[in-house]
């Protein structure tokens, strides 16, 4: 499909568009698919064409590790103030 399509840049913007809306809205089926066809671009149009995308994808992985450090490190706190207050 990608093959027929005149203005590549138009649908780089397009698609980079609507990926961030899915991703920031959690509306993603899976980042392994985003991930899949962000690869056939790559293949496609080569490093410099996705590499926004690529940007976008390890941002959001890193925030959902952050997230679920400072989650742990909040849970573990509040089990070390009640122990502490118990003693």
């Amino acid at each position: 499909l990608f093959g027929y399509v005149n203005d590549k840049d138009v649908f780089g913007q397009f698609y980079l568009k609507h990926l961030a809306k899915r991703l920031i809205l959690g509306r993603s089926n899976s980042v392994d698919a985003e991930q899949i066809v962000i690869g056939k671009l790559k293949q496609v149009c080569g490093n410099p064409f996705v590499s926004k995308f690529t940007g976008m994808i390890k941002d959001l992985m890193l925030a959902r590790s952050l997230q679920n450090a400072f989650v742990q490190f909040v849970h573990a706190e509040k089990l070390s103030a009640a122990a502490a207050a118990a003693a």
